[in-house]
């Protein structure tokens, strides 16, 4: 999995630090729950975050497909997320991952939908890693620009340091909504990212 060098972050072996994260590309199947709702599969090991989501079934999700996700398996993680007229955050994370031996975090991604621009000014759509432990510390973020988003991405790369102690690793997408003026309409935000293929060196 990966390329030379390069290890699944829930295979402990030798050259590939510690145990880490499970489930890096999403292929055990969870339980059909998520965020209090009934019916929607999650990837094992990983549990959904969803805050404000206004409308089922926006919900983080595993999916299989043959688009340019999944790139590893035949399942990937998607983080859909609409705003409304408010604001919007679904992600997924994991507790107790240690990545005291590792230097460097690579995933895939693609990402989808549209970022409004409105009278009072443009919608936001922002995808973050985050890593809780002693604090939370940002690791990587992605903000997309106004308009249509058609993002694909392999080997995005994530500096790793400093990270002593096990903690939580969170994967986000937020989007708010493009706000209106008087009598001028807001716009909704509408995005999804879909994931896999997290490893470790």
């Amino acid at each position: 999995m990966g390329s030379v060098g390069w290890c699944a972050v829930s295979v402990l072996a030798a050259g590939c630090g510690a145990e880490g994260l499970q489930n890096p590309s999403f292929e055990e199947a969870g339980a059909s729950v998520a965020c209090g709702v009934q019916g929607v599969p999650t990837a094992a090991s990983w549990e959904p975050i969803c805050v404000n989501l206004p409308r089922i079934p926006v919900f983080p999700s595993q999916r299989s497909g043959t688009g340019f996700v999944p790139t590893d398996g035949q399942y990937f993680m998607a983080l859909p997320a609409q705003s409304e007229l408010s604001s919007s955050t679904a992600g997924i994370r994991q507790d107790d991952v240690d990545l005291s031996a590792v230097t460097e975090l690579r995933f895939d991604y693609e990402a989808v939908g549209t970022v409004p621009q409105a009278a009072g000014g443009a919608g936001v759509a922002t995808l973050e890693m985050l890593f809780t432990a002693q604090g939370t510390t940002s690791l990587w973020s992605k903000s997309f620009p106004v308009g249509t988003v058609a993002d694909q991405a392999r080997d995005v790369t994530v500096p790793i340091a400093g990270l002593a102690t096990a903690g939580r690793l969170t994967i986000q997408l937020t989007v708010i909504a493009a706000p209106g003026v008087g009598l001028g309409a807001g716009a909704e935000t509408s995005v999804e990212v879909r994931l896999d293929n997290l490893r470790t060196q």
